[in-house]
C-alpha cells in the first residue's frame, strides 16, 4: 500500500512552503519538507512513508526573499489507512 500521499496548496508565486505534520498521539508537528511556489503559486508535495493507520494533522508556512515566514496555515487532517487509503480527510 501507498504510504506517500501528495499534498497541493496555493501560496505567493515563488515562495517556499514549508510543510509540517503531526500524528495525532504526538504532542508536536515534525518539519516534514518543503515546496517550492510556481510563478502561478501552485506547490505540491509527496509525503515519505507516513505511518499507516494515523491520523495526521498538516500544517504549511511559506515564506517569500525579504519576509519571515507566514503563520501556520489551518491543518488540514486525514487518516491514513493500514489499505494506505488516505480515507476521509478537512481542511
Amino acid at each position: 500500500y501507498d504510504t506517500t500521499p501528495t499534498v497541493e496548496g496555493t501560496s505567493y508565486a515563488g515562495a517556499t512552503v514549508t510543510l509540517y505534520a503531526r500524528r495525532a498521539d504526538e504532542a508536536l508537528p515534525t518539519l516534514v519538507g518543503t515546496a517550492t511556489a510556481d510563478g502561478s503559486g501552485l506547490w505540491s508535495h509527496t509525503y515519505s512513508a507516513l505511518a499507516p493507520d494515523a491520523t495526521y494533522f498538516i500544517t504549511a508556512t511559506a515564506t517569500v526573499p525579504g519576509d519571515p515566514p507566514t503563520a501556520h496555515s489551518a491543518p488540514l487532517t486525514f487518516r491514513l489507512r493500514g489499505d494506505g487509503d488516505a480515507g476521509g480527510y478537512s481542511g
